[in-house]
């Protein structure tokens, strides 16, 4: 659609302003926000619509989602980030910054001090029973020795109310949560709407994550620690958040069961053994994080990992415990933690919270409780874990029967008119309410992320409702210039001594990366020939050139339908067999089947695929998915069309892990998944069309026809002719299919590709300089090139294909043996021996 020039259309001619933050009433924007409006108005609402639409894509591509924390119900809304940013003023976030530093100094303070001397509690600064009964205050970690603050990574969550007003609504000192989306935002907006950034000198928010690198790297003596990112997994509501994060600060992230314990010291179980770990950013609950310390855990603890931290071997961020400061009930005391600890007066006030605990603000509420918002005094998952039923929550939605039975366990704030911002909604911007939720690190200096993370009502009557993390995104911009500037960190160079140290990737990531490369082989492999098989029109074909064909139709769908498979004559049509080797899901050995197996093994270790990877991998499933919602229904000319898509957006995933991965352990190891899987390809076909029973089903081979199939089918009919330059005979086909290094589908070099990239691994640390399984697949080699094409033919002679191709399977218990279960490693471990007697 062509742009339009502000003389021609004005978006807000009918907006209505309603305490906005961008619009007065008088029909102007506010401060300097007139040339970021102008810009605005050079799109008609056709092209803002096309704008929204590409950030809508783009999150989808990328798997971008959002998720409600409070009550692990993953919100299944698209991601919508508005076009429209929300722009804050330099003062006032100047105003903003000093009173986050200093809510979240004075909150690191108050737990040290309730995990040590408690002074607090015995001035009688707050009452004693609120933090006592605290289900996240652990007594187990009473004096646990903390170096550098207990949460130095916080967020907090604020709202502008109807007199301009910032008041804070919570605290969040556990695991704070929401920074990727904020740092994601700015990302998406820039590349959908770059012309808006024309017109305000924004703040950079990417640094962010360098300010929290070095914070992590301060936590360890070590001048490049080993740093971990420990995470519940794919599962877990916060996976996109905690991916993003580990690959933006380069580090890894584990699972518990990745971790280990041993003489007081942690380690990560990694393809070389075992690495030990310094500093843990931690993304679970502190109770989950250790069976022995905290007993019976709903998730896979560390066992033993809070002995190390009190051994001193490794540190946690943020320290295990920390989710005291997140108590509800604490919000009302604010001021006198800050006023105790910092000796100063609160720059931040906060939102008026009324404890249910106390009987005279608890009837206060219920005579109020229309102008109320109920809320637990930490988010339902940890109150459901420590008391069961005992909210009997709906959905996380009505807690006034709690209010009744358990109102120790609530609290209450009145109904907030906050402030609101444009957004555009259905072709036309609309009034809609904002909170902002922000980030702080208590480092050297300390920093607060400019802008944070803006969360909008979508509907004009959620906004006193509305909880932070629920609702639209908008991108929050802070001018770069004036003094709310001064915090933006640069970090340093690193000393030299620092740099070039590298870790071993897990033993679960290189699992994962291996089966991606497998099934991404594998579902190209029968995408591709299935397409050249389709290209044979099986309906047109006499009965004795199907006879010819019929053989090399069972070796490509040898996990298909077994009772078509195992006919000796050629059935009457094929079509439903064709249909279910690419679209149906149920069927393990299917195109779609392999596809989403790829982007699940690859969804696991988003920390360590590019951006680039997995948008490729997420748009072939998506394109997929798409392309046949009615398999049985789908034309032939389609299903051939659908064969070439995977085909091409197999080897577009291919080339974007080639041209913007590292080549890495993780890297060798997608490429050993797929060099193998091709390798296990060839020989099956091969050993299905001429072994034993296939050539009992197929009798003696010499159409010509029929051997061109076979090498189109294997992708090598132009390398036959480049290598023979004659018409085709089965014994220089099986030649070339076995033995021909250079041709790049033949068994002997995808075992030379498998060599070369075993010899590029870091060695195991048992095993001396030679990795342990190139000698073998040296041997092999030689082997799979010493084949006699005419003793495999031979009718007497011993299934030689067979024993070939089980040598080359077998490599797999070979690789998962020395790289991913250990289990000879730990086999002879004299600490994981076991004697029965």
């Amino acid at each position: 659609m062509p742009r339009r020039s502000a003389s021609h259309y004005n978006h807000f001619r009918g907006y209505a302003p309603l305490r906005d933050e961008m619009w007065a009433a008088s029909g102007q924007p506010r401060g300097d926000l007139s040339r970021l409006f102008a810009t605005l108005n050079r799109f008609g609402p056709g092209e803002l619509l096309t704008r929204s639409t590409r950030l809508t894509r783009a999150a989808r591509e990328l798997g971008v989602h959002f998720a409600v924390v409070d009550d692990q119900a993953v919100d299944d809304r698209e991601w919508q980030l508005d076009v429209l940013p929300r722009v804050l003023a330099a003062d006032e976030w100047a105003l903003l910054e000093r009173g986050l530093i200093q809510r979240a100094r004075a909150f690191n303070a108050y737990i040290a001090d309730i995990y040590g001397p408690q002074r607090i509690l015995h001035d009688r600064a707050v009452p004693h029973e609120i933090v006592l009964s605290d289900p996240a205050f652990h007594r187990q970690l009473v004096d646990l020795p903390i170096a550098g603050g207990y949460a130095p990574v916080a967020a907090m969550d604020l709202v502008r109310d109807e007199t301009g007003k910032w008041l804070v609504l919570e605290n969040h000192f556990s695991t704070p949560f929401g920074i990727a989306y904020a740092l994601q935002s700015r990302r998406m907006l820039a590349q959908a709407f770059p012309e808006l950034f024309a017109t305000v000198d924004v703040a950079p928010v990417a640094p962010f994550t360098a300010q929290l690198a070095e914070l992590l790297r301060a936590r360890s003596p070590r001048p490049n620690p080993h740093t971990v990112l420990l995470c519940r997994g794919e599962d877990n509501q916060s996976y996109f958040e905690e991916s993003f994060l580990a690959r933006s600060l380069g580090i890894a992230m584990v699972q518990p069961g990745d971790l280990l314990v041993r003489e007081s010291r942690v380690f990560l179980k990694t393809i070389r053994g075992l690495e030990q770990v310094d500093v843990i950013y931690r993304r679970i609950e502190s109770s989950s994080i250790d069976p022995i310390a905290f007993g019976s855990s709903r998730f896979q603890g560390v066992p033993g990992i809070v002995n190390c931290v009190r051994k001193g071997t490794v540190a946690v961020v943020n320290a295990v415990g920390s989710g005291v400061a997140d108590n509800r009930a604490m919000l009302r005391h604010s001021d006198a933690i800050i006023s105790y600890y910092l000796h100063e007066k609160p720059l931040l006030k906060t939102v008026p919270t009324y404890t249910c605990r106390d009987r005279d603000q608890a009837d206060f509420v219920r005579q109020n409780l229309s102008k109320m918002v109920l809320k637990p005094i930490h988010d339902l998952n940890t109150m459901q874990k420590y008391y069961g039923t005992a909210l009997n929550l709906a959905g996380g939605s009505d807690l006034r029967p709690a209010l009744e039975r358990r109102p120790e366990l609530l609290v209450a704030q009145p109904h907030l008119e906050p402030s609101h911002a444009p957004r555009f909604q259905n072709g036309e911007f609309v009034s809609r309410s904002v909170f902002l939720r922000t980030f702080v690190l208590l480092g050297e200096p300390a920093v607060v992320l400019p802008g944070g993370l803006t969360r909008q009502a979508l509907g004009a009557k959620e906004g006193p409702r509305l909880t932070i993390m629920t609702g639209g995104i908008k991108d929050t911009w802070v001018p770069a210039s004036g003094p709310g500037a001064a915090s933006t960190f640069a970090p340093g160079a690193a000393t030299p001594e620092a740099a070039g140290e590298e870790f071993s990737i897990g033993s679960r990531v290189a699992e994962r990366m291996y089966w991606m490369g497998r099934y991404l082989e594998r579902a190209e492999n029968t995408a591709r020939q299935l397409n050249t098989l389709e290209a044979v029109r099986w309906d047109a074909l006499g009965l004795e050139t199907q006879r010819l064909y019929w053989p090399l139709w069972r070796a490509v769908a040898l996990s298909a339908d077994q009772k078509m498979l195992a006919r000796k004559t050629p059935p009457d049509n094929l079509p439903h067999l064709t249909r279910a080797l690419v679209l149906d899901a149920q069927l393990p050995a299917s195109v779609h089947a392999c596809v989403r197996a790829a982007i699940n093994n690859a969804a696991g270790i988003r920390d360590i695929l590019t951006p680039e990877l997995w948008q490729a991998l997420n748009q072939l499933g998506l394109k997929l998915a798409e392309a046949g919602p009615k398999p049985k229904n789908i034309s032939r000319t389609r299903l051939r069309e659908v064969c070439q898509l995977v085909v091409d957006e197999t080897q577009r995933a291919a080339g974007a892990a080639e041209r913007t991965m590292l080549h890495d352990e993780a890297w060798q190891f997608f490429r050993i998944g797929g060099w193998l899987e091709r390798a296990i390809d060839t020989l099956a076909i091969l050993h299905a069309l001429v072994g034993p029973e296939g050539r009992k089903l197929l009798g003696r081979i010499e159409d010509e026809t029929d051997l061109t199939a076979l090498l189109r089918v294997l992708c090598s009919l132009d390398a036959y002719r480049r290598t023979y330059r004659s018409r085709t005979y089965l014994d220089r086909v099986i030649a070339l299919m076995l033995g021909h290094e250079s041709n790049p589908s033949a068994v002997a070099h995808c075992l030379r590709r498998l060599h070369y990239a075993l010899a590029n691994l870091q060695t195991h640390r048992d095993v001396g300089p030679t990795n342990p399984m190139q000698e073998e697949l040296t041997q092999l080699t030689q082997a799979v090139k010493a084949l006699d094409p005419a003793h495999i033919l031979a009718r007497e002679e011993h299934d030689l294909l067979g024993d070939l191709r089980r040598q080359v399977e077998g490599l797999h218990s070979r690789l998962e043996d020395t790289y991913f279960s250990h289990q000879h490693t730990f086999a002879s471990d004299d600490q994981t021996t076991l004697s029965f007697r």
